[in-house]
């Protein structure tokens, strides 16, 4: 599937960054920034398997009584299968009606995620829907961490 959007979106000349200008704002230089998104963008088949391990660390944490580790990996790989199969079809979206859609991706993977953790623990449903909610959140801020994290220091020393 990753394959699949990375074609996509390049037959679509589709440039999600297009939009984000590099400019300076006190102190902070964000053409750095931009550049580390550009590439995470341009290396997305590589930097997504960081939003796989990310998940399962969050699945893991929030979850840890239930399955082991390798376990909540599988279940992240399917996961993140259905979230680029969302931000594929987002594409035409952005691409055809208004760019500023971009997130409805990250939505519906959001609900996708409590549903698909819902219907895998099957207990205390809306329980385990709140603690799905707080382990989604978690794995982004992971997954923004480690993938744009290090498309900086790569784009970082790159430059230097």
């Amino acid at each position: 599937m990753t394959i699949a959007h990375v074609l996509i979106r390049s037959l679509l000349n589709f440039d999600p960054l297009a939009k984000v200008s590099s400019y300076q704002n006190g102190a902070v230089d964000t053409t750095l920034i931009v550049e580390a998104g550009r590439f995470m963008l341009k290396n997305i088949n590589n930097i997504l398997f960081l939003f796989v391990f990310s998940m399962a660390i969050s699945l893991k944490i929030f979850f840890y009584k239930k399955y082991s580790l390798a376990e909540y990996v599988a279940v992240s790989f399917y996961l993140i299968g259905a979230y680029t199969v969302f931000t594929t079809v987002n594409l035409f979206f952005m691409k055809y009606s208004n760019s500023d859609i971009q997130y409805l991706g990250l939505l519906f993977m959001c609900l996708y995620f409590v549903f698909a953790a819902v219907s895998f623990f099957q207990k205390k449903k809306i329980f385990v829907a709140f603690k799905a909610l707080l382990a989604y959140v978690a794995s982004a801020i992971l997954y923004v961490i480690f993938g744009l994290g290090l498309s900086f220091i790569i784009v970082l020393l790159k430059a230097n």
